[in-house]
């Protein structure tokens, strides 16, 4: 923090806290570049307006709830806005147990009908719900990235079949049979299909735990910790290796079709 945050001095200086993030957002969104004895005029919606001098400029911690740009004594909320006597937001009540009674006769102490009792299972219901909506969208995005990533894959080795007929073709006349010919295009695509997890392991886990360490250090969930996908993974490796097993056949079968004299004389 810079400057003095004292409420006393605050109140007498008509003085004013400023929220520093590492976002900046002050100057990004309002263009607002705020130093030490900055003079700021903050108007309320009523049309009442006031000077006040930059006092302190205080860091913004993540994860700890709400950002305010500006921070005032309470007294000068009474001035901005005299008709409202109470500016409280919310109050903590800690319990060792949350019940339902608890909720009514908290209730019938508040009389105001805007007010909402909510407990800790509650925002935590509340988190878990729009967590899990997250969830589900960065899945729907792995998943479409591993279906393309099989496409792909599908794709490379379609193309290479093409092109090796020819070579194919030769293997044979001089003397390979079918079974060997299985086993070569088996290992070539084990290797495919090899290389493809070996890199989706290292690649993609030094890039999960790369995310994750973006979005504690953005406090959106607060503390996050990395845990490798196990069964995601076990699916895309299942997917692979199922592929795998079906390809080698198709492969043999699509070769086939043509004898051995008419894929040595297909043109490159």
């Amino acid at each position: 923090m810079e400057g003095n945050a004292d409420y006393e001095a605050l109140l007498e200086n008509d003085g004013i806290l400023v929220t520093r993030d590492s976002e900046n957002l002050l100057e990004k969104l309002y263009h607002l570049k705020v130093s030490m004895g900055d003079k700021i005029t903050l108007q309320s919606l009523d049309g009442i307006s006031k000077d006040y001098t930059v006092m302190g400029i205080v860091d913004h911690r993540k994860g700890c709830g709400s950002f305010a740009c500006f921070v005032l004594p309470e007294e000068e909320l009474g001035t901005l806005y005299p008709g409202i006597e109470d500016f409280t937001s919310f109050v903590n009540i800690h319990a060792a147990q949350v019940s339902d009674e608890q909720r009514q006769a908290l209730y019938a102490l508040v009389d105001d009908p805007r007010a909402t009792i909510s407990a800790l299972m509650d925002m935590m219901e509340l988190s878990k719900t729009s967590l899990k909506s997250t969830l589900i969208l960065l899945y729907g995005m792995v998943g479409f990235i591993g279906m393309f990533a099989l496409i792909n894959l599908i794709n490379t080795l379609m193309t290479n079949l093409f092109a090796r007929q020819q070579e194919f073709g030769i293997l044979q006349a001089v003397g390979m049979t079918d079974s060997q010919l299985a086993r070569m295009i088996s290992a070539e695509c084990f290797c495919y299909v090899g290389v493809t997890l070996l890199l989706t392991l290292s690649v993609g886990t030094i890039c999960g735990i790369g995310t994750v360490k973006l979005f504690e250090q953005l406090g959106l969930f607060g503390k996050m910790s990395y845990h490798f996908p196990l069964a995601a993974m076990c699916v895309f490796a299942g997917v692979l290796f199922a592929f795998y097993l079906l390809f080698i056949p198709a492969a043999i079968r699509f070769l086939h079709r043509q004898s051995v004299i008419e894929r040595i004389k297909v043109s490159d």
